[in-house]
């Protein structure tokens, strides 16, 4: 399963504003427009947790995350308490201490560290922010909490194996997911900590039930370093670009050309050349999924400035000798003077503005 299918109740990047069609005189300058003001990923500003294990060959050596921080469709406050702990520390050293087969594998509560183990301090509880939009499907990390209790989570989160939605979102208030793992890459480490056999570890602890160990003899278990837990070395969060941009299409490459440079995007105009372009643009987030948008770029040919009707307003005759035409145009570029203000010929009137 993809990433995208996995997490297909997150809508994909949106327009915020589309842009505008652009209409310049030949050889004007390059126009330059800073795409982010035209698209978003209402879920995320661009945060990327990443889980380091200790045992780098438990599937890829980690789990990168995309954080759902954004105000509005985002779980804010959920991302800003798991950040907490992050700048910590807290979470350097924590284990996998459960592992629910087909259901989730959890994580934030407890460290091992010279076979020590040890409890995460937990801060004040953060508010739920569930919401449907953001579902416990495969993929997806949500805070564990306290049975009959909404408000209850702290240090404690898990990745959920499967699509738990039916499940997970309707109890307990709903649990609050805040981020998805980014590529199948990721999506296989959680996988490969998945199936690694469970113990019974109540004796050090209530909560190990279902303690991952990574052993020689399965039937006979036997802990004596720390890399036979499932642990983190660290965990950190990294700022990323939220979307990254693309061209798809130019419909005519002799008019503009078209380039990307992060969030900007540059249009070059060739000299002396006139006519209209339909470009394309691409914005994907950090999950693969993406938006197009199109807008035109119109290219009038060269002009000469003067009042030809007498309203004592500047005109623009635009000029094209190679097609044997020229048009007056008012300063707004809106609206022109009819040909027989400036030819002769019949049937035109000045138009006023």
């Amino acid at each position: 399963m993809s990433v995208n299918q996995a997490l297909s109740n997150v809508s994909a990047p949106i327009v915020t504003t589309p842009i505008n069609n652009i209409v310049v005189r030949a050889n004007a300058a390059h126009t330059t427009l800073n795409l982010i003001n035209y698209f978003d990923d209402p879920y995320t500003t661009g945060l990327v947790a990443n889980f380091q294990l200790s045992n780098t060959s438990i599937g890829n050596g980690g789990i990168n995350v995309v954080l759902f921080d954004q105000n509005g469709l985002g779980a804010p406050k959920t991302v800003q308490n798991f950040q907490n702990y992050v700048n910590s520390g807290s979470y350097s050293n924590t284990i996998i201490h459960r592992s629910a087969p087909e259901f989730v594998i959890q994580g934030g509560g407890f460290t091992v560290n010279n076979l020590r183990v040890g409890i995460v301090p937990s801060n004040a509880p953060v508010e739920n922010e569930f919401s449907t939009r953001r579902s416990n499907v495969r993929g997806t990390i949500a805070m564990a909490k306290l049975g009959n209790n909404p408000n209850s989570a702290t240090n404690q989160w898990f990745f959920n194996l499967n699509d738990n939605s039916s499940n997970l979102n309707n109890q307990n208030g709903g649990f609050t997911v805040f981020g998805q793992a980014i590529s199948n890459n990721d999506l296989g480490t959680i996988d490969a900590i998945a199936s690694i056999p469970t113990y019974d570890g109540t004796q050090v602890n209530p909560a190990f039930t279902d303690l991952p160990l990574i052993v020689e003899n399965p039937a006979q278990p036997v802990v004596n370093q720390d890399d036979n837990f499932i642990r983190y070395s660290n965990i950190t969060i990294s700022q990323r670009d939220e979307l990254n941009f693309t061209i798809l299409g130019n419909s005519k490459p002799d008019l503009v050309t078209p380039t990307i440079n992060g969030n900007q995007l540059l249009l070059n105009y060739f000299p002396n050349q006139s006519g209209t372009t339909d470009i394309s643009i691409r914005a994907t987030n950090l999950l693969g999924e993406f938006v197009d948008s199109r807008f035109s770029v119109t290219v009038l040919p060269s002009a000469n400035s003067k009042d030809f009707n007498n309203d004592g307003k500047t005109d623009i005759l635009l000029t094209n000798p190679s097609q044997g035409w020229n048009t007056a145009w008012l300063m707004d570029s809106t609206n022109y003077v009819g040909f027989s203000n400036i030819f002769g010929s019949p049937g035109y009137k000045p138009v006023a503005t």
